[in-house]
């Protein structure tokens, strides 16, 4: 009939899958409103195009650290944060799968690598509890994650870590083992071993009574 059917969807829809080819070509960060959660990961959209979290693409503190892997109790730490803004990398735009996967872990790999590369054996840092387990802690604190073993928590025996402390609290840590990127963290010792103290109050082939 002499008519010419146009279609805004789909010419937004190449803008955007084009936008997003260059996006991935020139590691550039961009920031996405998270719409969806699933146990495998977090659901988002960039110009009308859905795009996939991973659960392993998550920086630490988002990380849903769940005792048993319990997928309810998983699930329900990834619908937290529905509606939050993440800023991320693009790492796989497949338009003929009609798949595209984000990363937030590569949009902070260079903070992540500035703070490896910085820090030593011995440095005390400030940092977050990004996660609390029966064998101790996640720290977070300059885009990277370390754990305070349980034995390093206290001098004396720790039961229970969640006693005492919540995922937010913010502390005091220094490092004591940096492997790659995995990094150990103790509590205990900055403060001095009260084993010291006690053991210079007594003597060999002294009696005491107890």
């Amino acid at each position: 009939q002499g008519l010419v059917m146009l279609s805004l969807r789909r010419a937004s829809q190449d803008t955007a899958w084009a936008e997003l080819n260059t996006i991935q070509e020139d590691e550039r960060i961009i920031k996405v409103k998270i719409e969806e959660a699933n146990k495998g990961g977090l659901m988002a959209k960039y110009k009308g195009l859905k795009a996939f979290l991973p659960v392993s693409q998550l920086m630490p503190m988002n990380y849903p650290r769940v005792e048993g892997a319990d997928t309810g109790e998983i699930l329900r730490k990834l619908q937290a944060h529905i509606g939050k803004e993440f800023a991320v990398r693009a790492l796989n735009v497949n338009r003929e799968e009609g798949k595209i996967i984000i990363s937030e872990k590569l949009a902070h790999q260079t903070q992540m690598k500035e703070t490896l590369k910085n820090i030593q054996i011995g440095d005390v840092v400030n940092g977050v509890v990004s996660g609390v387990v029966k064998f101790g802690l996640f720290v977070t604190f300059g885009g990277i994650e370390g754990l305070v073993h349980v034995s390093e928590m206290e001098w004396g025996h720790v039961s229970d870590p969640s006693k005492n402390h919540s995922i937010g609290d913010k502390l005091e840590v220094m490092i004591i083992g940096k492997e790659g990127d995995k990094l150990s963290f103790s509590i205990k010792q900055l403060s001095e071993d009260p084993w010291l103290q006690t053991a210079s109050n007594y003597s060999e082939g002294q009696e005491v009574s107890g």
